[in-house]
């Protein structure tokens, strides 16, 4: 309500910034408007702390939000007439267009909009007059402002420091590993209330190295869906992968048998809801009787008659946390390092929210992240116990208990994020959501606002996601090479928060039957649902509909069954459309889009991808003048795109990718200045792209992965000075860079793999004073490197793997004082190292692997005194290491797997003390292992595997008090 409330101030200054003088009385309006809007803005904030438990207060703000959506729709599309009268009044002009947008025909829409803007003035002094002033006002120490302060890194317990389960990990490892033979595959049931962390224990198990080396296939499906009964058809779709119809059913089911044929597999079922019976759990199990003997079948589930219909094994019972573990991980969450307060009140206080939580780990993440954010306030804290938790001890529904604590972390969100958070609920369960499409979303739903004129709403959207991960609203992050987030999941108790949050403004489509009288406070459609299914908006008032999120059924929002036709009949007028869309997705291969769709004057996102029936985006569309974000990804015959793309002039962000019958883009896509993102991957008929590209003068990343047909960049490209990432993988009939590249000044990534036709790079290249990342993957054709490389002072990560007749690094490579990460790989020329490597001070990662020429590393390695992770593998030429790797004072990881040639270590080794993981597997010249091994007193996990003649290993590895896990795979000859 209360990022309502600014985003109406905000457009309010937009219009005042127009200098619309027009009318001095419009002027007024606007003026008196926004002071009205300041005022209820300064009691929005406690009214919607004490909306959650007074229901006269919720009412009251429902009726407010009404009027201020309104508000924002009116002020919105007023802003919009004067954006396409920017677009048309640029160039020449037809008669009626001048007259349309002349100043007396402007005055009339003044006129027409100041009067609307005092019938909602009307409107918010009667809401606003119905306030109870005493309960709005009333002072509360839960009012108290809060840190801002979040945790940079991932939020969540991470799997090697998972609390509290550690001997049901065993117990469950040892039960895989010796499973009861009676049965040819067996199945172990893991049965918990919903945040008790049975997922956690699964995928524990699941990464388990001996679990790993166990298993020949191992397969993950999360169910995760309380309406659909498990079934053949659901497994071997989410296996194999691929939506098939019923016709298509034998095929996927056949190619799941024969992928477990003959092979002993591990299959994880993640929150199983629904299965029907007994004999179809025995009929589905029928697909996995292929498998090897010691075959398991790990299932998650909340309900016990799911267990019994499943299990072969008696189920695993989660119970809570112990009160010590749960104590251990809520200061893991709550406190600064996890370190407990020395201040006993504290404690005290901490322990007693603990009890509340009931052992169950997510509700102990999530109000230890949400205390977090209080500091160690004594009356904050009090107030959570004796406030907000006061009620939650006594709740015998251990389910509502949880959900009624996951519900505090919403209620301490900044207006701002509420919205945001909200907004995931159309996503379905378990929907691995893309951390940029999100924040496009939230973009152009008018969620993000920023003060800072110097900052990009991406930025402040970072900034948003980054929030929400802190406070464990998402989780399962994902990231890239780079380290960056590319995506995300809500647990399922969040995402039912977040459901029960927007219950009232979206409509979820589950199945094919829709209610009808759908209230007139939706604001958000989503289906999900796989099926065909009909929405006929004669059954809801769309007046206030801004989303509509479809992304997996054959047919949507029709007036017939026929799924040949889109808007068909029922939005061929643009009256029948619901008109203030923000947001819509609708990716479907048959869809007929209109030209209606150009009076769809709000609306900021559009994503149709998997469009096979698209040739020509309708003319239409360039009417769309507010939009933001265009995204027609995998849409395969689309031949061409509109000519006048320049009238879209907001455009931030072009996803072309997969569009494979795409040859060219039209000269005016360089007047899109706001363009900050244009994505071209997998354009394989592409060839060029026009000299005009180099004025969007916006652009910040530039993907071109897989344009086999693209054979030069223009010159102009050297103009993009925003320019921070470019990806030219795959481009195989690339031979050269332009000199122009040098130009890219704000450079940041550079990705050139498999680039196979290209031979060199140039001098130029140096000047990319902003560089982190260089990635020259397969480029088979490289011949050398410019010692101009040693000028990239910024670089953090260089990766050469596969360059064959790349035979040395110039000596320059040793000024790069910024190289964190250096991968050198499958270089069968490289015969050594050059004595510079020494001087990267700041190297945390070093990769050398099947450099089978490779014989000496240079002394100078023990200079890498920042070096954290050494490997070294199948370089089958090494015969020694030099003593000078005792040096390396911060290793914690050392690898030396398969160099053959290898036949002693240096006792130099015993040094290294911040060692915590070494494997030596197969390296067969190796005639023992020294003792001094056992001096490396922090080395949590050993690997000596592959030596088919050794009989026993150092009596010193019983000194090593931290070894958790000692691996001797293909040890043959141990007693």
């Amino acid at each position: 309500m209360e990022a309502i409330a600014d985003h109406v101030i905000g457009l309010l200054g937009s219009l005042a910034a127009k200098e619309l003088e027009l009318l001095c009385n419009f002027q007024d309006d606007l003026e008196t408007m926004e002071r009205k809007m300041k005022g209820i803005r300064a009691v929005l904030r406690d009214a919607e702390k004490k909306a959650t438990k007074t229901d006269a207060i919720s009412d009251w703000l429902q009726k407010l939000k009404y009027v201020l959506l309104d508000a924002e729709d009116l002020l919105d599309a007023y802003l919009a007439d004067e954006l396409a009268r920017e677009v048309m009044t640029k160039g020449k002009m037809a008669k009626e267009v001048r007259t349309f947008f002349s100043k007396s025909n402007r005055i009339v829409c003044a006129h027409k909009i100041g009067r609307k803007i005092r019938a909602i003035m009307k409107k918010l002094d009667k809401i606003y007059n119905e306030k109870n002033p005493s309960l709005l006002f009333e002072s509360s120490s839960s009012t108290s402002n809060e840190s801002h302060e979040w945790r940079l890194t991932d939020p969540f317990v991470s799997e090697q420091d998972v609390i509290g389960r550690d001997d049901e990990r065993k117990h469950l490892v040892s039960t895989l590993l010796n499973p009861d033979m009676k049965s040819d595959v067996s199945v172990v049931p893991i049965v918990g209330i919903g945040g008790s962390g049975k997922t956690t224990l699964a995928q524990l198990v699941y990464n388990d190295v001996a679990i790993k080396n166990h298993f020949e296939l191992m397969m993950w499906v999360c169910v995760s869906d309380e309406t659909q009964a498990l079934s053949n058809k659901m497994l071997a779709q989410k296996i194999i992968g691929g939506q098939q119809t019923s016709a298509q059913l034998d095929p996927p089911v056949a190619e799941l048998s024969r992928k477990v044929e003959g092979k002993r597999f591990l299959l994880v079922l993640d929150d199983v809801w629904n299965i029907n019976d007994r004999g179809e759990w025995l009929q589905l199990q029928n697909v996995f009787r292929g498998g090897r003997k010691g075959s398991m079948i790990i299932v998650t589930t909340r309900s016990m008659e799911v267990e019994k219909t499943m299990g072969t094994y008696p189920p695993f019972q989660l119970e809570g946390l112990h009160e010590d573990k749960s104590w251990e991980l809520f200061c893991s969450m709550a406190f600064r390092d996890g370190i407990e307060p020395d201040d006993q009140e504290f404690v005290g206080i901490g322990k007693d929210i603990v009890r509340k939580c009931g052992g169950v780990a997510l509700a102990i993440i999530t109000i230890g992240s949400v205390l977090f954010r209080k500091g160690l306030k004594v009356r904050e804290w009090s107030y959570m116990r004796d406030q907000e938790l006061v009620n939650i001890g006594s709740d015998d529904n251990r389910n509502k208990k949880i959900l009624s604590i996951l519900k505090l972390s919403y209620d301490y969100l900044p207006s701002h994020l509420k919205n945001c958070f909200a907004l995931c609920s159309l996503f379905p369960k378990d929907y691995e959501i893309e951390r940029k499409l999100l924040i496009q979303m939230w973009i152009a739903e008018g969620f993000i606002q920023s003060l800072d004129t110097n900052r990009v709403l991406e930025d402040v959207g970072d900034e948003y996601f980054m929030q929400l991960l802190s406070r464990c609203l998402f989780q399962n992050v994902k990231r890239d090479s780079l380290g960056e987030i590319k995506s995300c999941k809500m647990h399922d108790l969040i995402h039912d928060l977040a459901l029960s949050i927007t219950k009232n403004e979206s409509y979820i489509v589950t199945s094919e039957k829709i209610e009808e009288n759908i209230g007139d406070a939706i604001r958000n459609l989503s289906s999900h649902f796989n099926g065909a299914w009909e929405f006929q908006f004669g059954n809801v008032k769309t007046k206030r509909v801004r989303t509509i999120l479809s992304q997996k059924g054959q047919c949507y929002f029709i007036h017939s069954r026929s799924p040949l036709r889109f808007f068909n009949p029922i939005f061929r007028s643009t009256t029948s459309l619901p008109k203030h869309l923000r947001v819509l997705v609708l990716t479907n291969e048959r869809l007929e889009i209109p030209k209606s769709i150009g009076s769809l004057k709000h609306l900021r996102y559009l994503d149709l991808s998997g469009n096979l029936k698209l040739k020509k985006l309708p003319q239409g569309i360039t009417k769309v003048h507010n939009l933001l974000s265009l995204r027609l990804y995998g849409c395969k015959n689309l031949i061409q795109l509109p000519k006048d793309m320049k009238k879209l002039i907001r455009l931030r962000h072009l996803e072309l990718d997969l569009c494979v019958s795409l040859t060219s883009l039209p000269q005016s896509i360089g007047s899109l200045t706001s363009l900050q993102e244009l994505s071209l991957n997998f354009c394989t008929a592409l060839t060029s792209l026009p000299g005009s590209i180099g004025s969007l003068k916006s652009l910040q990343r530039l993907s071109l992965n897989n344009c086999t047909a693209l054979t030069s960049l223009p010159d102009s490209i050297g103009s993009l000075k925003s320019l921070q990432g470019l990806s030219l993988n795959f481009c195989t009939v690339l031979t050269s860079l332009l000199d122009s590249i040098g130009s890219l000044k704000s450079l940041r990534g550079l990705s050139l793999n498999n680039c196979t036709a290209l031979t060199s790079l140039l001098d130029s290249i140096g000047s990319l004073k902003s560089l982190q990342g260089l990635s020259l993957n397969f480029c088979s054709a490289l011949t050398s490197l410019p010692d101009s490389i040693g000028c990239l002072k910024s670089l953090h990560e260089l990766s050469l793997i596969d360059c064959p007749l790349l035979a040395l690094l110039p000596e320059s490579i040793g000024s790069l004082t910024s190289l964190q990460k250096l991968t050198l790989k499958s270089w069968p020329s490289l015969a050594a190292l050059p004595e510079s490597i020494g001087s990267l001070i700041s190297l945390k990662e070093l990769s050398l692997g099947d450099c089978t020429s490779l014989a000496p590393l240079p002394e100078s390695i023990g200079s890498l005194t920042s070096l954290e992770e050494l490997s070294v593998g199948r370089c089958t030429s090494l015969a020694s290491l030099p003593e000078s790797i005792g040096s390396l004072t911060s290793l914690k990881e050392l690898s030396l797997d398969g160099c053959t040639s290898l036949a002693s270590v240096p006792e130099s080794i015993r040094s290294l003390t911040s060692l915590k993981e070494l494997s030596l597997d197969s390296c067969t010249s190796l005639a023992s292992f020294p003792e001094f091994i056992g001096s490396l007193t922090s080395l949590k996990e050993l690997s000596l595997g592959g030596y088919t003649s050794l009989a026993s290993v150092p009596e010193s590895i019983g000194s090593l008090t931290s070894l958790k896990e000692l691996i001797l795979d293909d040890c043959t000859s141990l007693a």
